[in-house]
């Protein structure tokens, strides 16, 4: 959006997020977690799916608080759970727009971020 707007000469190019066979996001940070934090982790990517799944069922408010609920059986720290429109990254209101999940977490200190296109 920011290119855009200020015309600046840069082409982004978007991409799937590297994960690993459990689904975790490949990040640097994980190498900080012990085996049971990269175990503890995967809530991150459940509580992705797990929206993604609810989509069709629920408005973003429901799925997002069940999604919060859901997310709260693991150990981590919730930082934020967010739903917003890929083109405008405002807060998304419906499913009509195109909508990306935003979450950020703390594992044994670390701080995971992890996204998806729902």
């Amino acid at each position: 959006m920011l290119v855009k707007h200020y015309q600046f000469p840069i082409e982004i190019v978007a991409c799937e997020t590297w994960r690993s066979e459990v689904g975790l996001a490949l990040s640097s940070r994980n190498k900080r977690l012990s085996p049971e934090g990269l175990e503890e982790a995967l809530i991150i990517w459940k509580t992705l799916s797990f929206i993604k799944e609810r989509k069709n069922t629920s408005s973003i408010l429901d799925v997002k608080t069940d999604a919060i609920s859901f997310f709260s059986s693991g150990s981590l720290s919730l930082e934020y759970l967010e739903f917003m429109n890929e083109n405008t990254l405002l807060p998304a209101a419906s499913w009509e727009e195109p909508v990306v999940c935003f979450i950020a977490a703390y594992c044994e200190g670390v701080r995971l971020i992890d996204n998806i296109l729902v």
